[in-house]
């Protein structure tokens, strides 16, 4: 997990996935981007007060899916690259991506981390916080949404969502020891509204573009 920055504002999340690149939302680069952009990793603040655990990166570049659509929010991945590379440790590791075969994991218990507002219009959250919901399948999610597409992914329970500033951020499931990034947190209707699921990026229909991205 990773804290997307603008100076000292953190506006979106992200997710290390190598040394030099990490993935977050195309929607939470277009409006910042360029300006003075860094991403916050190794504290559970993303500011690091009281925490001398937080290292902070430069955003070198920032690199949307060509095919990202502000309208619909289809294909909502971006890529940010770092000028340094990332130290990893005990709390700084990279998080495996989905494979582009995996199975659409409806009905499995999803986690979503961020910094993101609590409430609906709601104040941010100093500390990492973490929401577990269960993926429902796209046909589902279209019973509540139009133009959910096959690049989507949506989770829903009344009650629990992510929210404002925790675009971007990742939505994973356990694997092994550890876990895989299954989606990219991108938009809903609200926040933990009844009859509004949170959707995200489906990290496998986009995988083959990140891949070939950041090599």
């Amino acid at each position: 997990m990773a804290a997307y920055l603008d100076g000292n504002f953190q506006f979106c999340g992200a997710s290390i996935i190598s040394d030099r690149w990490a993935l977050t939302a195309a929607h939470c680069t277009g409006a910042q981007f360029p300006s003075n952009q860094r991403i916050s990793v190794g504290s559970l603040r993303h500011d690091g007060a009281g925490n001398p655990g937080a290292t902070y990166y430069w955003v070198e570049q920032a690199i949307d899916h060509p095919s990202f659509s502000g309208s619909n929010l289809d294909y909502d991945v971006a890529l940010l690259y770092l000028s340094d590379p990332i130290t990893f440790g005990p709390t700084v590791q990279p998080l495996p991506l989905a494979p582009t075969n995996a199975p659409t994991y409806a009905g499995v218990q999803t986690t979503c981390t961020g910094w993101g507002t609590t409430t609906e219009g709601g104040s941010v959250s100093p500390i990492l916080r973490e929401v577990t919901y269960p993926i429902i399948s796209n046909a589902e999610c279209s019973s509540y949404y139009n133009g959910v597409t096959a690049r989507m992914v949506c989770a829903y329970e009344p009650g629990k969502d992510s929210c404002q500033g925790d675009s971007g951020g990742p939505f994973f499931v356990p694997s092994g020891s550890g876990y895989l990034d299954v989606g990219i947190v991108s938009w809903g209707q609200g926040c933990a509204r009844v009859g509004a699921p949170g959707v995200y990026t489906r990290i496998s229909s986009v995988r083959s573009w990140i891949c070939q991205t950041s090599i």
